[in-house]
C-alpha cells in the first residue's frame, strides 16, 4: 500500500513509499506522463525511507536512513532522481517542511521519547534501552538548512517539546508543550519561534489539543485545528497583527488545512463516516465543500 504520497509542484509527477521485498519502504516516483509503474530512487536496498515531500523547484525531499531509523534528509533532482544533498539529523526524523527560500525545516524526537496519543504512546526506539525516564532528556526538536549546505542548524528552543510544526520565511509556526510526555500533546499552545535565537511568542493555549498550525503567505495570520484524539476539530484563526484568535465556525471535524493564497484556506475532514473537503476564507466563509463516503489521507499520506 502506498504511503506518503505526494504531488510536485507542477502536477506531472507523484511520489510516495512502497515496501519492497527484499528491502525495507522505499522511496518512489511515478512520471504521470509516461507509462509504466514507479521508479524507485537509487540506493534503495542500503536505505529505507518513510517520508516524501517535494521542493517549490519540484527536487524531491525525503527522510531516510540506513534500517529503520530516519536520519538523514536527502534532495534528489532530474528523471533519473540522483542523490545532490544529504545532510545528517541527531534524532528521528519525524517531519519535513519544505520553505519557498530554499531552506528546509526538520522536526527530530529524542531516542526514546514518548509519542503522542495518534501514535498510541509508542516510543522512538532507543538503543540504550530499558528505558529511564529523565524530565526534559527526551524532546522532539527543531532545525533547518539551506538545501547545498552541509550544516542542519538547530533552533534553540529551550524547555519545549514540538510536536507539529510550520515554516515560513525563516519563522516556525509550532505546537508545543512544556511536558515532553503524551500527557503534554494534551495541553499545548500555539507559538511563532525565531530560528535565530529559539524566542517564541506564544499565540494560543488550550485544553484540547492542536494540529496542523499553517502560516499564511506573508505571515500575517496563523490557522490550527483545534480537536480531541487523532486531531479532528475546528480551526482557529490567529491574526498575528492583532493577536485576536477566531474560531472559523462553519465548517468542523477538520483533519489537515492549508493555505491557497494569503486569504484563501483549503480544508479536508470527517463528515459522518466519509469524508468532506473544500475552501473557505481566512474569516470563514465557506466557498466550496464537497462530501464522500471514502476516506482520504491514511498513515502519513495527506492531501496535497
Amino acid at each position: 500500500m502506498p504511503e506518503s504520497v505526494t504531488l510536485d509542484p507542477a502536477g506531472g509527477r507523484v511520489a510516495c513509499v512502497l515496501p519492497l521485498a527484499d528491502a525495507g519502504p522505499v522511496a518512489h516516483v511515478l512520471d504521470l506522463g509516461r507509462a509504466g509503474a514507479p521508479v524507485p530512487v537509487p540506493e534503495a536496498p542500503e536505505r529505507w525511507h518513510a517520508l516524501t515531500r517535494w521542493l517549490p523547484d519540484g527536487r524531491l525531499l525525503l527522510a531516510s536512513g540506513e534500517g529503520p531509523g530516519l536520519d538523514h534528509v536527502e534532495v534528489r533532482a532530474g528523471d533519473d532522481l540522483t542523490p545532490v544533498w544529504r545532510v545528517r539529523a541527531d534524532g528521528e526524523i519525524e517531519d519535513l517542511v519544505a520553505g519557498d527560500d530554499g531552506t528546509v525545516l526538520v522536526r527530530t524526537a529524542d531516542p526514546g521519547s514518548e509519542r503522542d496519543g495518534s501514535h498510541l504512546g509508542l516510543r522512538v526506539h532507543d538503543g540504550s534501552d530499558p528505558f529511564v525516564r529523565t524530565p526534559g532528556g527526551r524532546l522532539r526538536r527543531l532545525a533547518w538548512a539551506e538545501v547545498g549546505d552541509a550544516r542542519l542548524r538547530p533552533i534553540p528552543v529551550e524547555g519545549l517539546t514540538v510536536w507539529d510544526a510550520d515554516w515560513r520565511d525563516g519563522v516556525a509556526l509550532a505546537v508545543t508543550s512544556a511536558d515532553e510526555t503524551p500527557a503534554g500533546y494534551y495541553r499545548p499552545r500555539l507559538d511563532l519561534i525565531d530560528r535565530e535565537t529559539g524566542a517564541t511568542r506564544t499565540l494560543l493555549r488550550t485544553t484540547w489539543q492542536l494540529s496542523r498550525p499553517r502560516l499564511a503567505p506573508g505571515r500575517r495570520a496563523a490557522v490550527v485545528v483545534e480537536g480531541l484524539s487523532i486531531v479532528s476539530g475546528r480551526i482557529i484563526h490567529v491574526d498575528l497583527v492583532t493577536g485576536e484568535a477566531t474560531t472559523l465556525a462553519a465548517v468542523d471535524d477538520v483533519t489537515d488545512l492549508g493555505w491557497l493564497d494569503g486569504n484563501t484556506l483549503w480544508f479536508t475532514g470527517w463528515s459522518g463516516t466519509g469524508t468532506h473537503g473544500g475552501t473557505l476564507t481566512a474569516d470563514g466563509r465557506t466557498l466550496t465543500r464537497w462530501t464522500a463516503w471514502g476516506t482520504l489521507g491514511g498513515r502519513d499520506g495527506p492531501p496535497s
